[in-house]
């Protein structure tokens, strides 16, 4: 559902897979670009910026257990700085292409 130009998903919209998977936001070229919100069948959730498919900039993943990160996202992967939230308190970490390089002071 939402705005197609020359028959590619281009605007907003949104789409469901049948397992469970789901997208609301922006597409461009038929592929998921710039801001949205992605819910797996699991209960995770991130929210924020897309490129070419996948998680690319700013966003926060949000774990069906409540715990949360919120930093930067490349090619799909925490990548940067970020912020992790559990039910212990938050911790600043650095991340190289979905590796936890330490944790921040």
């Amino acid at each position: 559902v939402g705005e197609f130009k020359d028959n590619e998903m281009d605007g907003e919209g949104a789409f469901a897979l049948s397992n469970g998977e789901r997208y609301v936001g922006e597409f461009s070229n038929n592929e998921m670009n710039g801001e949205g919100t992605y819910t797996w069948p699991t209960g995770d959730t991130y929210e924020g910026r897309f490129k070419d498919d996948m998680m690319n900039g700013k966003g926060e993943y949000t774990c069906a257990d409540g715990s949360r990160y919120v930093g930067h996202f490349e090619n799909g992967k925490k990548d940067g700085k970020g912020t992790l939230y559990t039910d212990n308190g938050a911790v600043k970490q650095a991340w190289k292409t979905g590796e936890k390089i330490k944790d921040l002071q």
